[in-house]
């Protein structure tokens, strides 16, 4: 005997189940994590990990955060969203390798806290463009200014810096070429301590 059974399918919530978001240590601020969906909020009900029932909670701690969302028809999926936590680089130190042919720059820097991050650098350029190599060759004698910059958008820090430059020679036989000798580079708020001696 053959009998005809009606099915009802009920869909479940359309939301991206995975997502990810990075807290910066170094400002503490919140940021929110949002429900995934891209329908109507009204249309569902909400329960955190949290135990919030709101559409988004805000956070600023890293961690692995859920919502689960609930339909009208009692259907639910879950959303998972990882948040890592970076910060800004602490400039430990900059190698000047000065007075060559070829001037060089190494920026050492860390981060503020225990976070995993990376950073990028730049010279003289806040806005970029900026490089994966913490070195820099052929930099011109003078005053400079280092940029590091947190990947993961946690902010910029920066430090100045002087490339010294001594030149070979000078002739001050008043024909208005080479008639005065002095360091390049040198600024006295980085060597206020120092002295130049002339044999």
């Amino acid at each position: 005997l053959l009998q005809e059974i009606k099915l009802i399918v009920h869909e479940l919530p359309d939301i991206e189940t995975e997502a990810e978001a990075i807290v910066c240590n170094n400002t503490q601020e919140y940021i929110t994590l949002t429900n995934g969906l891209s329908d109507n909020p009204n249309l569902y009900t909400y329960l955190w990990s949290t135990g919030a029932t709101s559409r988004t909670i805000m956070v600023n701690e890293a961690g692995t955060y859920s919502v689960t969302v609930t339909n009208g028809n009692g259907c639910e999926k879950v959303r998972t969203i990882t948040v890592t936590a970076s910060d800004e680089a602490v400039i430990d130190d900059v190698i000047v390798t000065d007075l060559t042919d070829n001037n060089t720059v190494t920026i050492i820097a860390t981060p503020a806290t225990e976070v995993n991050t990376t950073y990028q650098y730049s010279i003289d350029m806040p806005n970029g463009p900026f490089q994966t190599s913490n070195f820099f060759e052929d930099v011109k004698p003078g005053i400079h200014t280092v940029y590091v910059i947190d990947e993961k958008g946690c902010g910029i820090v920066s430090k100045e810096i002087s490339v010294l430059a001594i030149p070979k020679f000078f002739t001050p036989n008043g024909d208005g070429v080479n008639e005065t000798w002095n360091v390049i580079g040198i600024k006295s708020s980085l060597y206020e301590k120092s002295n130049i001696y002339i044999f």
